[in-house]
């Protein structure tokens, strides 16, 4: 699903543990992807954000509703 942010467009995913996203890897007791940063932890419920360069990162759900709108509105 695509979603907006200050004009920036993304496209973003909810994530449920254990459910598939093709970035999202287990490390031993946790689930982690990723980020140009290194390696982040993904949590239930975390949205998966992936930008127009595709980087991609964790964000929890009470920040992404407070920075993003779906595309369009």
């Amino acid at each position: 699903m695509r979603f907006e942010k200050r004009g920036a467009i993304v496209d973003a995913q909810r994530w449920l543990a254990a459910s598939a996203h093709p970035r999202v890897e287990r490390d031993a007791e946790r689930w982690v992807i990723a980020t140009p940063e290194g390696w982040r932890e993904v949590n239930d419920g975390d949205w998966i954000v992936t930008d127009e360069t595709g980087n991609a990162w964790p964000m929890n759900d009470h920040l992404f509703r407070s920075l993003y709108v779906p595309a369009g509105e």
